[in-house]
């Protein structure tokens, strides 16, 4: 059975996701995506359902395709999500405990 996971059905996107919902955020198909994406998934469990795409490095792989001049404020909007990104991570690890 194939779920498809709508933008509007989510609060928002989550740091790292399954390939399914991977696929959906950039807006292929599951087989389109795993034959054109070259971001290789993070394992956080020893099985393949373990596997996670992080947003930040499919947010990468997707700029990386744009053929526009960037923005000049480009290299401190990235800077600034990294660091969102970091701060949100460590938030969810703390209120998850040690064990997590």
């Amino acid at each position: 059975m194939t779920i498809k996971f709508e933008p509007s059905e989510l609060p928002g996107w989550p740091a790292a996701m399954s390939q399914q919902m991977a696929a959906s955020y950039c807006g292929l198909s599951v087989g389109t995506f795993a034959s054109v994406c070259p971001v290789v998934p993070i394992s956080i469990t020893a099985s393949k359902a373990g596997q996670r795409y992080l947003k930040l490095r499919l947010d990468e792989w997707l700029l990386s395709l744009d053929i526009n001049e960037p923005s000049p404020n480009a290299g401190i909007e990235r800077t600034r999500r990294v660091r969102q990104v970091r701060t949100q991570a460590r938030r969810i690890l703390r209120t998850r405990g040690a064990n997590y």
